[in-house]
């Protein structure tokens, strides 16, 4: 894969082009612990791929901006990029190196069958190549290099200028990982056992490494919207739950101005409560009582009990906020009224509209009616399926199943068609 020049993020692969860019490493928990994202733009044609790329770039920096907890996706270059440490560029180009070593023994597998002695001998030349280029670490190296270096530095989010001390401590690293790699690929060719030249990369190294990842990550924070995909992907809620409650946390989020939910404490959410109810509407009046209680505060205090539960918080910080408003005075029944329902039916018997399809004209001429002799919810008879309509014992019915499409209850059940309907 080669990134097409004068092209940030877009790489081509044969003949075609590609949106690569890496993970910051606080931010893999929302795109399912990956290190990079690749896509298809679908095209050969890097004028045409433009657009595409904008677009593939857009939704991936509002998934970071949602991870870091920004109020902007503009702010996430600033959060995403960083200088690491000395240790930091060692355990990145031991993770590429782990990477590369295993597609080595995969090239040597399908080498051996051309001849141990060509294999051995092109294996021998790359690696006098390659300690060529470390012999010359302060002056040129292989445009191979390069674009290794500079693919690690995007896959960490690293802000290193070329030139300084880090950058040159990176670029010799991975050549020595060059020069390794060749060597370990040479050693898979002639069938000896492996041996390692570098001691950056001996085994020792790679357990301290998970060692020192295992503390970061007992230190690290723990993400609220991780926390919700956690829950998701134990509880499978319905679509439109998962998404109308990924946008409330993310407003959560972005009202404390951090992802940390081990440092959210009930003082914060009752402050969201009250921004809620007060200020968080379209005209700045604030949200109703029951939106906020029943929908906002909901969303946090089930993520966060899933939490608990899972052992990722000590506590739910949400546990005892309670929305206490007025209680609501219902002025009228709260079913249709005969004049209503009449309205409703009669309407069905009118002219379709002239551009309406067929299938929408015979929607609107029939559901009604169907809901109105079986108590369905309008959703439950418009997803119905041909294999959902049964004679059973001489009657006619429907099953109204999840299996269909949402079912609220989430549970199926059969109902009989009044002879009307049937008629």
């Amino acid at each position: 894969m080669l990134r097409v020049k004068g092209h940030r993020y877009l790489y081509r692969r044969g003949d075609q082009l590609l949106f690569r860019r890496g993970v910051p490493l606080r931010a893999r928990f929302a795109f399912d612990g990956r290190c990079e994202v690749q896509a298809s733009l679908g095209t050969s044609n890097v004028a045409e791929a433009r657009h595409l790329l904008a677009r593939e770039l857009a939704k991936f920096e509002i998934a970071l901006s949602a991870a870091f907890g920004v109020r902007s996706p503009t702010d996430v270059l600033e959060l995403s990029v960083r200088q690491p440490s000395a240790h930091e560029i060692e355990q990145g180009v031991r993770e590429w190196f782990a990477e590369r070593v295993e597609r080595g023994a995969q090239e040597a597998d399908r080498v051996a069958d051309e001849g141990r002695a060509a294999a051995s001998m092109r294996s021998y030349d790359t690696l006098s190549q390659n300690a060529a280029a470390g012999a010359r670490i302060g002056g040129e190296h292989s445009l191979m290099t390069e674009w290794i270096v500079e693919a690690l530095t995007e896959r960490f989010g690293w802000q290193i200028e070329a030139g300084n001390p880090l950058h040159r401590r990176l670029t010799k690293l991975v050549i020595r990982g060059q020069i390794e790699a060749a060597g370990r690929f040479q050693q898979e060719i002639n069938g000896e056992p492996v041996r390692v030249l570098d001691d950056t990369f001996a085994p020792e190294q790679y357990r301290l490494d998970v060692e020192r990842k295992r503390e970061q990550q007992a230190q690290a924070p723990v993400s609220t919207l991780a926390l919700f995909d956690g829950y998701v992907r134990e509880r499978k809620p319905a679509m439109a739950t998962v998404k109308a409650w990924r946008r409330q946390l993310t407003a959560f989020v972005v009202f404390l101005g951090h992802d940390d939910a081990s440092k959210v404490t009930p003082e914060d959410v009752i402050a969201w409560k009250d921004h809620l109810l007060h200020k968080a509407g379209k005209d700045g009046t604030g949200l109703s009582e029951k939106t906020v209680g029943e929908t906002y505060l909901s969303a946090l205090k089930i993520t966060f009990r899933w939490a608990v539960e899972n052992r990722r918080l000590a506590a739910n910080p949400a546990a005892s906020a309670r929305v206490r408003g007025a209680k609501r005075i219902y002025k009228r029944e709260r079913g249709l009224t005969n004049v209503e329902a009449k309205m409703i039916l009669a309407a069905t018997l009118l002219p379709p509209p002239p551009r309406l399809s067929p299938q929408r004209a015979l929607a609107r001429r029939w559901v009604p009616w169907i809901c109105a002799y079986t108590g369905a919810r309008v959703n439950e008879i418009t997803q119905l399926r041909s294999e959902d309509v049964a004679l059973i014992d001489g009657i006619w019915t429907i099953h109204i199943t999840p299996e269909a499409g949402p079912v609220k209850t989430s549970a199926a059940r059969t109902v009989a068609l009044h002879p009307h309907v049937v008629e």
